[in-house]
């Protein structure tokens, strides 16, 4: 019995805890965090022109160095088309150092087999003039021979003269080839050094291109980045400043709260059901604890509802009616709604009449839904059957 008077007492004492606010200082305190937050955001307007600007400014910058890319470009296809022509004249000159080598080796060959020619007519020369000195006796035969002799010495030398025009007209050949393939071999290196210069101006030129691309999308990347955070940053603002005024609207709304002490058989039910315990009437479920209010046999899963526009000034568990909702509807009026098993509703929630509030639970050991319902002015219960309309419960 203790018990239930203490949470009876604790009931009745909530109210001047949880309502002793001032709403004009809400309201005054909430109009100077809406001019804040206009302030703040006029702020990163302007940031985002200057940043807008800033982009334009680069967007330019970008167009000249479009430009120097652009004739970067033109400089990397001449320069490749440079190194495609230096590489064509390497395979030209390398095919013609190839057939002068073949030449040369032919050349060599040839003015071999001469060399080695003109050494059996020498010793040809030698031994015929050798038989020649040999003949001491005059006679005719020694004549015919002498003659004979001589014809073959004459015939020699002269095929000698014309082998060895032919020997030193191939060796002129040979020197001349020779040096062409010096020739060659020079021009081949410069190509060769020629190409590597163009290739290392290429690597320079690719670099260079590659650099300025690098800066101008880090650099897009970057600014876009940050006018992306600052809208953002905006939308938050605007946010806050939709929900300050939102909570603006909603406590001015709550200051017009008339209560509903000049409401007289006009006010919807909060549920529909079977009455189990009337205003101040005794009964053994819940013995003391449900005597301020109405008592409600609800179907399963039925839905409490608002029976005023009203702030809801306390939502949650309560001890003995599980969890509880309290709305003021001003002008120190106020109605709970007890026993729900869930709540569909907030803190400071401005809730408009016939508002689904909640779920009806079941109560202790009942194996029934039950929906406690109590209406106060200031710290005393009144009787909520004097506010409703036809009520159709059956006690």
């Amino acid at each position: 019995m203790k018990i239930m008077r203490y949470l009876t007492f604790c009931c009745v004492s909530i109210f001047p805890l949880l309502f002793g606010f001032n709403l004009f200082a809400q309201q005054d305190s909430i109009d100077s965090k809406i001019t804040s937050r206009n302030s703040e955001i006029q702020r990163l307007i302007n940031e985002k022109k200057d940043t807008i600007q800033v982009i334009e400014k680069i967007k330019t910058s970008e167009y000249r160095v479009l430009e120097l890319l652009k004739v970067i470009g033109e400089n990397i296809n001449k320069t490749q088309s440079k190194i495609k022509k230096l590489g064509y004249n390497k395979d030209k000159i390398l095919n013609e150092i190839k057939e002068t080598k073949g030449k040369i080796s032919y050349l060599v060959q040839i003015i071999q087999q001469d060399k080695v020619f003109i050494q059996k007519k020498l010793y040809a020369i030698f031994y015929i003039k050798k038989i020649r000195d040999l003949t001491p006796f005059l006679g005719l035969k020694t004549f015919q021979h002498f003659y004979r002799n001589k014809h073959l010495i004459e015939t020699s030398a002269s095929i000698d003269v014309r082998l060895l025009n032919k020997y030193e007209a191939n060796q002129n050949r040979y020197k001349k080839q020779q040096k062409k393939l010096g020739q060659q071999y020079s021009e081949y290196l410069v190509l060769i050094e020629q190409e590597k210069e163009q290739k290392e101006l290429l690597k320079f030129e690719k670099t260079q291109q590659l650099t300025y691309l690098d800066h101008i999308q880090k650099d897009q990347v970057i600014r876009t980045r940050y006018l992306r955070e600052v809208q953002i940053e905006i939308e938050k603002l605007n946010n806050v400043i939709f929900d300050l005024e939102n909570k603006k609207h909603n406590e001015k709304k709550a200051i017009s709260f008339q209560g509903f002490r000049k409401h007289k058989h006009d006010l919807p039910v909060p549920v529909k059901g079977k009455l189990i315990q009337n205003f101040k009437s005794k009964t053994t479920i819940g013995k003391s604890l449900f005597k301020r209010g109405l008592l409600i046999e609800t179907s399963p899963e039925e839905e409490a509802l608002s029976i005023l526009e009203g702030k809801v000034v306390f939502v949650g568990p309560f001890r003995g009616y599980q969890k509880l909702i309290i709305l003021d509807h001003g002008k120190g009026c106020f109605s709970v709604y007890g026993n729900l098993s869930e709540t569909f509703v907030q803190m400071n929630d401005i809730i408009d009449s016939q508002v689904s509030l909640g779920i009806v639970g079941t109560f202790g050991t009942e194996d029934r839904s039950l929906f406690y319902f109590e209406t106060r002015f200031n710290k005393t219960a009144i009787n909520p059957m004097q506010l409703f309309q036809a009520v159709h419960w059956n006690p």
